[in-house]
């Protein structure tokens, strides 16, 4: 009976190995999101399934977990909707805190490949209003979002250096004794 039961989550890894292979709702080589981890999926295994993580490190999850949870395959999306936040002096002028939807959208008309959806002052952060830039990246591949992401900053840093805005960073000071 022990030998059972000790043997029923290597079953279950089985069955659900089973189960994806079937179902095949992402192949080896897709880029996939399952349990909050995003990735390159690199093998499925009778136990386990694995996961090369965009920052770089092999995730390995069992098979009833990757069988039950909703995963995103991102390998034929034609885009990929991001969202950055930045944040801008709460001594801002009002006049500039309205306008910046329009001036941010107006910075990333240049940056190929993205189309932005929207721009909006989201909350009050707790050294700067915060807003959240929405928006499309033309591609499937994680490299080519994160370079995206990278012209986005750039653009928005220059943008506002143009206007005259600033975006805050926290300063901690360190009392060595």
């Amino acid at each position: 009976m022990a030998i059972v039961l000790g043997a029923q989550p290597q079953m279950k890894n089985l069955l659900a190995a089973v189960a994806i292979l079937f179902d095949q709702p992402f192949q080896i080589g897709d880029i996939v999101e399952i349990n909050g981890v995003t990735g390159e999926l690199e093998s499925i295994g009778l136990r386990s399934t694995v996961i090369r993580a965009l920052s770089g490190e092999q995730v390995t999850m069992c098979n009833t977990s990757v069988a039950s949870a909703m995963a995103l395959n991102f390998t034929d999306a034609e885009r990929q909707s991001l969202a950055i936040e930045i944040g801008v002096d709460c001594n801002t002028p009002d006049e500039q805190v309205r306008s910046l939807p329009r001036v941010i959208k107006s910075a990333l008309k240049l940056v190929q490949r993205v189309v932005v959806q929207e721009v909006y002052f989201k909350t009050f952060g707790d050294f700067a209003l915060i807003f959240e830039i929405r928006f499309d990246v033309l591609s499937n591949d994680a490299a080519e979002a994160r370079e995206a992401k990278g012209e986005i900053h750039k653009a928005i840093n220059e943008r506002m250096k143009k206007e005259n805005i600033n975006m805050p960073v926290p300063i901690r000071t360190i009392i060595a004794g």
